[in-house]
């Protein structure tokens, strides 16, 4: 008896410590990639803290260098980047409804949840 106690406060806790990870995060962090064009795309990882990296890859390889970039929240759906690499502009980026597409201001650039 003692053992299936054991086991059940041992599994609440991990229930408890895994959605306490989630708890807080924007639904713009994680990787996000453009759709394959002539082999090559780039993606791109959001960072809770408000940094971010772009790598470009090919089909065939992986990333050959990454630079980072900052990115803030300005309203419901609403970032701003911060970036010098012409892999993603910097600008005004808006999440679609659904939270899988995020698109530039332009519409140059769209971002789909990797």
């Amino acid at each position: 008896m003692k053992k299936l106690l054991l086991a059940a406060v041992l599994c609440a806790a991990l229930v408890l410590v895994s959605a306490a990870g989630c708890v807080g995060s924007d639904p713009v962090v994680g990787t996000w990639e453009t759709k394959p064009v002539l082999g090559m795309y780039v993606s791109v990882q959001f960072v809770n803290d408000g940094t971010g990296s772009i790598a470009l890859h090919t089909d065939l390889s992986p990333a050959e260098a990454t630079t980072s970039f900052a990115w803030e929240k300005t309203a419901d759906k609403t970032y701003k980047i911060t970036s010098s690499d012409k892999s993603l502009p910097g600008g005004t980026y808006t999440l679609s409804d659904d939270g899988k597409t995020l698109s530039s201001s332009t519409g140059l650039i769209v971002l789909n949840k990797a």
